[in-house]
């Protein structure tokens, strides 16, 4: 046997055995760190989709308190609205119950020409308030709602006592009974908001 040929078995066998050696060494090693390593991505795949629906539960609850913010945005700005119409419409009232019971006694056609300058800005309010009654019992709640309506439908009978010149319609009891009515309201808003 030659010298070349024993450095080539030995430089085999050394390889041989430098790779059964470093097989049972690193393969303990090499399992360890490839099982590690899997159940590093996994848990990194899993703490993404965990972010996922974190982020997405966290769209919908902020998306859900924006949207009950706006609600009750809309509702005390419809309260406020009609609170305001309100005001005017009682106001007009309040004119044409102090013509109707002034204390000079005007004749028929300066009362009939008062009531007419005064009985169209109420009218117009009162068609307002009244064509708004669905709004506000979608956003201010049936008890507000409900109270409006009562007062606008004494305000409406008011106004046809006046029209039909009804004695009713210059009774104090008759104007408590319509200020109660607007009480009733402003606590109902009050309630609601």
């Amino acid at each position: 046997m030659s010298i070349s040929l024993f450095v080539q078995i030995l430089g085999w066998v050394a390889s041989v055995a430098l790779a059964f050696l470093l097989g049972n060494v690193l393969r303990p090693f090499l399992n360890s760190y490839s099982s590690e390593k899997g159940k590093n991505r996994a848990t990194k795949e899993d703490i993404a989709d965990l972010t996922r629906i974190v982020e997405g539960i966290k769209a919908e609850i902020s998306e859900g308190v924006w949207d009950r913010q706006r609600q009750r945005e809309l509702k005390r700005d419809v309260i406020v609205e009609t609170l305001r119409d309100l005001s005017v419409l009682d106001a007009c009232v309040n004119n044409v119950w102090q013509l109707w019971n002034g204390v000079s006694a005007p004749t028929p056609a300066e009362v009939e020409q008062r009531f007419q300058r005064i009985y169209g800005p109420y009218s117009e309010c009162h068609s307002m308030i009244k064509g708004s009654i669905s709004r506000v019992r979608c956003l201010a709640g049936k008890n507000f709602a409900d109270k409006l309506d009562a007062l606008l439908n004494k305000v409406h009978f008011f106004s046809v006592l006046i029209v039909s010149q009804d004695e009713r319609a210059r009774s104090k009891e008759f104007k408590l009974e319509l200020d109660e009515c607007k009480d009733a309201v402003h606590t109902a808003a009050d309630a609601e908001l």
